[in-house]
């Protein structure tokens, strides 16, 4: 984290190109996180998160599985027919488990 902080001052921020970041927050993030009403929603949504606190952002950056919220806590799940998925519960009870999951393409 240190070594990115250094890099990440604030003229080298100043000079950041928005659109690069837009790009590649689409292509990494976006399939579980929404931001602006754009992207999934599997993971939280960014939008009011501490976008402009560095070590915020590194933080859940570099080591996202640090510090999470139970409602996003990965399940890894065996069914009685062998298959096993992987996804965040949504809902539970004696009859039914919602298991929701990002899909791959």
């Amino acid at each position: 984290m240190a070594k990115y902080k250094a890099l990440l001052t604030p003229d080298f921020l100043a000079k950041a190109d928005r659109s690069r970041g837009r790009l590649i927050f689409k292509q990494t993030c976006a399939t579980c996180h929404r931001l602006f009403d754009e992207g999934g929603d599997i993971g939280p949504e960014l939008t009011g998160s501490q976008r402009s606190n560095l070590d915020y952002v590194l933080e859940n950056v570099l080591d996202p599985s640090a510090v999470f919220a139970k409602d996003y806590q990965v399940t890894v799940l065996e069914t009685k027919d062998g298959r096993v998925l992987t996804g965040i519960i949504k809902q539970e009870n004696d009859r039914v488990l919602i298991c929701r999951r990002k899909t791959r393409k």
